[in-house]
């Protein structure tokens, strides 16, 4: 049977995931590039990472900060020379984000490894941004366009895929580890995704980028 000790904190952390959720299709909507956003975003879930295990009274080690610091670099690496300025809205936008991250490490206090709580979270997600999603609507027709296309098979693919990262990123921050370790290790792939995104493109990464793939890269293995 369920749990119950844990649903309070699954809603709590299933309601800021949803701020997650949402905010990160607003924020590749902005005219801003799609990698710049996706790497500003990363990044400041980089730098909250030792803010969150301060306020869980978690200690952090030499190894975890070490690989907070890589991540970081390799992040600003790979952003330096990017176009693009970010708007105002797009700023509400990354706050948007970073505080449905603080507010979910700080709910998965405790939580390792709990099925239940992992399944009452993304159920109370999806409903969440359901509902956040059907009321804005009317005032949207951005919205009310997107609705019209839930025939198409690419989007469900894409759909599928995106889920299917968030569970996968979402169990692993479910370790006893502190947020400084866990954070870096999830965040690892987005850099390693910006380059394959730059080639997929039909560009070329800057030395930057690559210099900002090796220092993740340096990170990951700092965690071993």
């Amino acid at each position: 049977h369920a749990d119950h000790s844990r649903v309070s904190p699954a809603v709590w952390s299933g309601c800021f995931t949803a701020l997650v959720l949402l905010s990160v299709p607003l924020a590749y909507a902005l005219p801003v590039p799609v990698l710049a956003s996706g790497l500003v975003m990363k990044g400041a879930v980089l730098c909250v990472a030792p803010v969150a295990d301060l306020w869980n009274r978690v200690p952090v080690s030499r190894r975890a900060l070490g690989a907070l610091g890589l991540c970081l670099a390799g992040l600003l690496l790979a952003l330096g020379g990017l176009p693009g300025r970010v708007p105002a809205l797009g700023w509400v936008v990354y706050a948007a984000y970073v505080l449905g991250y603080l507010g979910r490490f700080r709910a998965m206090r405790g939580q390792a490894k709990s099925l239940s709580f992992f399944a009452t979270e993304h159920l109370v997600t999806s409903c969440v941004a359901l509902v956040m999603l059907i009321l804005a609507t009317p005032f949207s027709a951005d919205l009310r366009t997107g609705w019209a296309l839930l025939g198409r098979g690419d989007l469900w693919l894409v759909g599928f895929l995106s889920n299917a990262a968030g569970l996968t990123g979402g169990w692993l921050l479910l370790t006893r580890k502190e947020c400084s370790w866990t954070v870096p290790l999830n965040r690892a792939g987005a850099v390693v995704a910006a380059v394959v995104v730059v080639f997929w493109a039909g560009g070329v990464p800057t030395v930057g980028q690559w210099l900002g793939l090796g220092a993740v890269l340096g990170a990951v293995w700092t965690l071993r």
